[in-house]
């Protein structure tokens, strides 16, 4: 059987800085074992100056007991893109046996600058164990996009997606949590999805709850501009085939706890 593993792409009050020019930053970190963790970022900076830049940030982890497994894009960081047209992703993959759980940025700051940005944040946790008549067991899997964090997408033309799915017997997907997003003005779009799916409950009792929240406790500001907002939630519980022949409560909202939308001047949809 595997041991602990951890894998950290950039730590311990660590920076990046390119400067000016249109540069490219790819960080990947990847962890396999009985108890694991990844981080593509975590406690540092990354400041790519003013060009059209490139940002990808990967994290990955795969568990092969029942235990803890988180994985982090990035983790009380900062990343700041500069003035140009750039072009920043962050993904958080979390899968295996055990608790799983994804964070895309976590107490996490993002300043794209102006220019037309792109931005994507997604983070998927999957808890695959149990499969026979113990359905898809009681193990949870939660997965947040953005959590108690800030994004300023700033001046310009700019498209932000942010995506959180999740899989396993207890699962919760979050889109964006107790944050903040300002995408400044100009004709920007923005896309929030979450989606929850419980696999507890397979032999002969009830299944698992799925809960999937797209806004909660955050808030959202276009400013000035034709701006486009997609808010899409989805859950769902499959267990209990058998004795209870039912899934679980399965829960979907798109903004809730005292979420707000601003969208300011313009023709928005």
């Amino acid at each position: 059987r595997g041991g602990n593993a951890d894998s950290v792409g950039i730590d311990n009050n660590s920076s990046i800085k390119t400067g000016a020019g249109n540069d490219s930053v790819y960080v990947n970190s990847f962890a396999s074992g009985a108890n694991t963790n990844a981080w593509a970022i975590r406690d540092s900076s990354i400041d790519v100056g003013k060009g059209d830049d490139y940002v990808s940030l990967n994290a990955t982890t795969f568990q092969t007991q029942r235990r803890y497994d988180p994985a982090y894009g990035s983790e009380n960081s900062s990343i700041d893109l500069g003035s140009g047209n750039d072009r920043l992703f962050i993904n958080a993959n979390a899968s295996g046996q055990g608790e799983m759980r994804a964070f895309g940025a976590l107490d996490s700051t993002i300043d794209a600058g102006s220019g037309d940005d792109v931005v994507s944040i997604n983070a998927s946790a999957n808890s695959n164990n149990g499969w026979w008549w113990w359905g898809g067991g009681t193990d949870p899997a939660t997965a947040k996009g953005l959590a108690n964090s800030d994004v300023d997408l700033g001046k310009g033309n700019d498209r932000l997606w942010v995506s959180a799915s999740s899989s396993g017997g207890n699962s919760q997907a979050t889109a964006v949590e107790n944050s903040d997003i300002d995408t400044g003005s100009g004709n920007d779009s923005v896309s929030i999805n979450a989606n929850a799916r419980s696999n507890g409950g397979g032999w002969w009792w009830r299944g698992n709850p799925a809960t999937a929240k797209g806004l909660d406790n955050s808030n959202l500001d276009t400013g000035a501009g034709d701006d486009t907002i997609s808010i899409n939630t989805n859950a769902s519980s499959n267990g209990g085939w058998w004795w209870w022949n039912r899934g679980g409560n399965a829960d979907s909202v798109g903004i809730d706890n005292n979420s707000s939308i601003k969208t300011g001047a313009g023709n928005d949809s």
